[in-house]
Formats: C-alpha cells, structure tokens, sequence
C-alpha cells in the first residue's frame, strides 16, 4: 500500500496460497480484485520486502491485467525492484517445492 499512498479502491482479499505452488508468486483475480501470494514466500528466508513487491506487482493488475511496457515501467517504480525480481528468479529455484 506504500507505493499507493495508503489509497486503492476497490481492492478485494489478500491471503497467502493453501499450499506452496511452482507456477506463480502472486495471483490477482480481476473480477473480485482478490490477490493470493504464494505460500512459498511466508518464509523466514524470504524478505519481506520481496513480499511486498509481489503484492505490489499483483495491485498493479487492478488497472492492467497485461505485462505490457506501461505495466513494467509502473512496476520498475518499486525501490529496488531489480534485487527482489532478481531474488525472485533466482533464490527461489533452492526451494524444494512439491506439488501434490
């Protein structure tokens, strides 16, 4: 909500993923505007703030729901996107995640 000023209207849910999934870090549900965060990420290993700029990226998907360049120019905004992207692409490949 930092990068938002406190304000987003029309924001549904925001809640961590039943179980840890392979496929994505954050979901943005455009109907309801719900957003989930993977479970993989509520770990002590992972900062915080690569959480916040998951939750970041997924709110951005509230005004547009395509990773076009207007979508990354907004997203690169968030201070110090390169090292929580870069953790994101990197780190999270030592993380033995099962799906079932």
């Amino acid at each position: 909500m930092e990068m938002f000023h406190g304000e987003i209207s029309e924001l549904g849910s925001i809640h961590w993923s039943d179980k840890p999934y392979k496929t994505y870090f954050g979901k943005h549900f455009g109907e309801t505007h719900d957003i989930v965060i993977n479970s993989v990420l509520n770990s002590k290993d992972v900062p915080v703030d690569v959480v916040k700029y998951v939750l970041y990226h997924e709110m951005l998907h509230k005004d547009n729901m395509t990773h076009n360049p207007e979508f990354r120019a907004k997203e690169h905004l968030y201070p110090n996107y390169e090292q929580w992207d870069h953790f994101l692409d990197a780190e999270m490949e030592r993380f033995d995640i099962k799906e079932l």
